[in-house]
């Protein structure tokens, strides 16, 4: 498989997710959401990689604190936040804020791996996520004024900005293990700590329609999502998989229009091509002025 796919995929089950994230709001605790989606995926994955771990137990004591701040940045940071965030901001504040993921990739990537920078890659990002805005604002930017600064947005940006570092980081320390292993290690770390506050909310109970979405939250969007991203960054690195996170908000407005019948806009199109050669423009070789 083209190694492009892997970003690609990941990014295509993350953009149903955001769907399923708006969805939980009044039917399942944030908490609870961010629990037990992971202790769930934590269980699927046990039976299967529980012998390997055991197997590569040196490795782990050599990476575990590596592990651990992986876990922390991607399960609890990145993830449970965004559900304490979606209870009071909008699908809109959510999309700008995943558009800025890559370029915060882009500058973490150059930052600490010292990845060099063209000129077509930088104007890609900056196209990308101008298509990104203009999406999100439906074609009008007087709607980003939803953006106030406020404890939702606060939060949003931490968690962008602790997604774009662990991204950074995976490909950086590249710990020598399996990239399930891998994933499993962080995931039981995330419990741990989630565990805590997961038990002083009290919310254990789950709806018929709560257990529903955790199940997709667990499996495609906790196990198989992020295994494709891990492969994609491991193939591909950061920045190119970065500039697929920019396809979320035109991904999530087109699964809208086919399940829920919405119409197309004209700042679909407008923003969907912004994203799209934006993408183009990183493919372009060009002369280095930062590495």
């Amino acid at each position: 498989m083209n190694a492009y796919f892997f970003p690609f995929f990941a990014v295509s089950i993350w953009a149903f997710n955001t769907i399923v994230s708006k969805l939980s709001v009044g039917v399942v605790d944030a908490s609870a959401m961010a629990f037990y989606r992971w202790f769930f995926a934590f269980l699927v994955l046990t039976p299967f990689v529980i012998r390997g771990v055991w197997r590569e137990i040196i490795t782990v004591k050599a990476n575990f604190g590596k592990i651990v701040i992986l876990g922390l940045l991607r399960i609890v940071i990145y993830q449970s936040i965004i559900y304490v965030a979606v209870q009071t901001v909008p699908a809109t504040t959510l999309a700008i804020f995943g558009g800025l993921v890559p370029i915060l990739i882009l500058f973490c990537s150059t930052l600490i791996l010292r990845t060099p920078l063209t000129i077509w890659m930088l104007l890609g990002f900056v196209l990308a996520f101008m298509g990104v805005i203009y999406l999100s604002s439906k074609g009008e930017l007087t709607n980003l004024s939803a953006l106030k600064g406020q404890t939702g947005e606060m939060l949003l940006f931490l968690s962008s900005s602790a997604y774009a570092l662990y991204t950074v980081l995976v490909k950086k320390w590249d710990i020598q293990l399996t990239t399930w292993r891998f994933l499993y290690l962080q995931i039981g770390i995330g419990i741990l700590i989630l565990l805590p506050f997961f038990l002083y909310q009290g919310n254990y109970q789950l709806s018929k329609d709560a257990f529903g979405l955790i199940s997709y939250a667990a499996i495609p969007a906790s196990l198989l999502a992020p295994y494709l991203w891990l492969k994609g960054v491991e193939k591909i690195g950061a920045n190119y998989c970065a500039l697929f996170l920019n396809l979320t908000p035109l991904l999530t407005i087109t699964l809208a229009m086919i399940i829920l019948k919405e119409p197309i806009h004209q700042y679909f199109i407008i923003g969907a091509g912004l994203i799209i050669l934006g993408i183009s423009c990183t493919f372009i070789r060009g002369k280095r002025f930062l590495s």
